[in-house]
């Protein structure tokens, strides 16, 4: 599928609101490895159902540049984005989303690293 490409449009759309006018933000997506997993189930193939439990969390490693109008790096750096805690708590909506909770750890990826408190 295009999910990868799902998940690159929403961290562009995601970091360009968060940031001033402006400020870009450059983003080289390292590894996903997505919430829940394939598991053998009798009678299916290993396509058909992705289950989720604890210990499949949703993890993405990415590369970033942070610039400001002139081209100048802000910061810099890599992050690892995960949440052990998926499954718990607020769930993300839609529910029909299939990376929501990808979606959610690059929401809270961004708001920690690019939203300033005013």
């Amino acid at each position: 599928g295009d999910w990868v490409v799902q998940l690159a449009d929403h961290i562009a759309d995601e970091t360009k609101r968060a940031l001033p006018s402006g400020e870009r933000v450059e983003v080289e997506i390292l590894d996903i490895d997505r919430a829940g997993e394939f598991e053998w189930t009798y009678g299916a193939t290993n396509q058909d159902v992705r289950v989720l439990r604890d210990l499949y969390a949703p993890k993405i490693d990415l590369r970033f540049k942070r610039l400001d109008a002139s081209g100048n790096v802000i910061a810099e750096g890599e992050r690892r984005l995960t949440d052990l805690n998926y499954l718990w708590g607020p769930q993300p909506l839609p529910s029909s989303d299939t990376l929501r909770f990808e979606k959610r750890l690059i929401d809270q990826w961004v708001r920690k690293e690019f939203v300033t408190r005013r």
